[in-house]
């Protein structure tokens, strides 16, 4: 697989208003993250970036457009996000609530195809533990080493629920 760099610095002088990282469709069949992690990771090299890029992130995947299903739905793009997500779990520091990243993230952690009911039994407290155990607790890591305030962190925190009630996640 060929190796991808983004140049994060250069992207930040350049006034960038947001960071696409383009995933294809050969990288989610073979199931590589080095590329998509090599730059998640870079997101942390230093306060500055980690600030600067603060709810700026999109996750795309590329070769999807001819699938009938959501992405969610496929199983190759939910392996494969649930595999960087093992490695990256700053998801909700990092990804903007203005796509459909953080949507495909939640989605991809669920069960689908599942009745209300089983919905609610199987997937609920999947993704509550989700939220408890990794994502907010790594959100908080980050806002920390960023030095963001408690303030500013409840305001992110609320972003993120409004952005989910708005998706009905």
């Amino acid at each position: 697989m060929e190796k991808k760099t983004i140049d994060l610095p250069e992207m930040m002088n350049a006034g960038a208003e947001s960071l696409n990282i383009v995933i294809t469709k050969n990288e989610v069949l073979e199931m590589d993250i080095t590329n998509a992690l090599n730059t998640l990771s870079q997101l942390l090299d230093d306060k500055k970036t980690a600030l600067y890029f603060k709810e700026k992130v999109d996750l795309y995947f590329e070769g999807f457009n001819d699938n009938k299903n959501k992405l969610w739905e496929v199983p190759d793009v939910r392996n494969y996000i649930c595999k960087l997500d093992e490695q990256f779990p700053f998801w909700f520091y990092f990804l903007s609530t203005n796509g459909d990243s953080l949507f495909l993230l939640f989605k991809s952690q669920l069960i689908p195809f599942l009745s209300p009911e089983a919905y609610k039994e199987l997937n609920q407290p999947k993704l509550r533990d989700c939220f408890i155990t990794r994502w907010l607790p790594s959100m908080n890591q980050v806002c920390d080493y960023t030095g963001i305030s408690l303030h500013e962190n409840d305001e992110m925190t609320q972003r993120l629920f409004n952005y989910l009630k708005s998706r009905k996640v």
